[in-house]
């Protein structure tokens, strides 16, 4: 049996920085515990210096020790953490991100991966859909309640008064949702541009 064990962690497109991954790997390991009827203790995070690495003494940046009668494991995580790069990336122009997102996704389709994608693991092709699902959706929706804003409007205000307050109220109804959604850690902030298709890796290697 393997006693011990260091993850190197590759996280999806998260803004979320090591204090944050940790607090949440902290919430997820008791939730295991739970589970399994196991006991699981997960160290504090290793504060390091700006731009520094993990020390190379085996422990990565925090570790988590599981028990039950008979055996125990004791995994160090060393996570990567780009979450500099993805806030830059989301920092850009929602309008240059989407027109990107768009792009990315054509190409997805063309080359044929995202039907790989499905033909790996339907979870994993739907999970890959859901960013740009969500886009969709929310334009639709904005698309809707725009166009019957100024329907109702049009009476009494003119067709051009009445469209150009459908446009703004569109506008505005995709922000919020897009916001909303946001909010809740999807990824409708991050929609995947380029090389940054949302991707969790998790490589253990025994020691």
């Amino acid at each position: 049996m393997v006693h011990k064990r260091h993850f190197f962690h590759v996280s999806g497109f998260d803004p979320y920085d090591l204090t944050a991954l940790h607090r949440r790997f902290v919430r997820e390991a008791a939730v295991f515990a739970a589970t399994w009827n196991v006991t699981a203790a997960v160290s504090p995070l290793r504060e390091l210096g700006a731009g520094a690495r993990a020390p190379d003494d085996g422990d990565g940046h925090w570790t988590i020790t599981a028990s039950a009668p008979g055996w125990q494991v004791r995994a160090s995580y060393e996570q990567l953490d780009w979450s500099d790069i993805v806030r830059a990336e989301l920092a850009r122009p929602v309008l240059r991100r989407l027109w990107d997102g768009a792009v990315t996704f054509a190409d997805l389709i063309a080359s044929g991966t995202a039907r790989r994608y499905f033909a790996a693991n339907w979870r994993y092709g739907a999970f890959f859909l859901v960013p740009f699902l969500d886009v969709v959706l929310f334009a639709a929706i904005a698309l809707a309640a725009g166009w019957a804003a100024a329907s109702a409007m049009r009476t009494d205000l003119g067709t051009f008064v009445s469209g150009f307050a459908g446009v703004l109220l569109a506008g505005a109804t995709f922000a919020l949702m897009s916001a909303g959604r946001a909010s809740t850690g999807a990824y409708i902030r991050g929609l995947p541009t380029g090389s940054s298709l949302a991707t969790t890796c998790s490589v253990g290697v025994p020691t």
